[in-house]
């Protein structure tokens, strides 16, 4: 089962976008296969342990950098691009997340960035990563 925590400043829009998500998630029946939840960031600490991977809000990208050094931080953590947070589609979310962890377990970077993605004020994707270019080891393997 994937589990994603999604976390914003102060847990209500990304409330919001989990309970979203849930509806999207029961719709699709994917119930066995992925588990959405939200906290406020200043929370994740405790529950990051129930958890593969955390999608932070837009307007926390500031602050994970601190994060990253004030906890042992064992799982992914990734910024969602601001006009795929707006949407919050359960399978475009579903699919980075798998992306972003294995990302992760390929490179030990955190926060993970997809490739063509570290200005992050200018990613303007509303989908996910593959949706759009494919898998990400392609794009790799024509810039390398």
């Amino acid at each position: 089962m994937l589990r994603i925590l999604i976390c914003c400043g102060g847990g209500l829009s990304s409330g919001y976008m989990a309970r979203y998500m849930e509806d999207e998630v029961k719709a699709a029946h994917a119930e066995a296969e992925v588990f959405v939840d939200f906290q406020p960031f200043a929370t994740a600490p405790r529950k990051m342990a129930d958890f593969d991977v955390i999608f932070c809000c837009p307007h926390l990208r500031t602050g994970i950098l601190k994060f990253l050094k004030e906890y042992q931080v064992t799982i992914p953590l990734y910024v969602i691009p601001m006009r795929m947070y707006g949407l919050m589609h359960f399978n475009e979310i579903a699919q980075d997340a798998r992306d972003v962890i294995q990302i992760y377990h390929e490179t030990g970077a955190n926060p993970v960035v997809f490739p063509n993605e570290t200005d992050y004020p200018k990613v303007q994707r509303f989908k996910s990563y593959r949706s759009l270019y494919g898998d990400y080891h392609q794009y790799l393997n024509l810039h390398a």
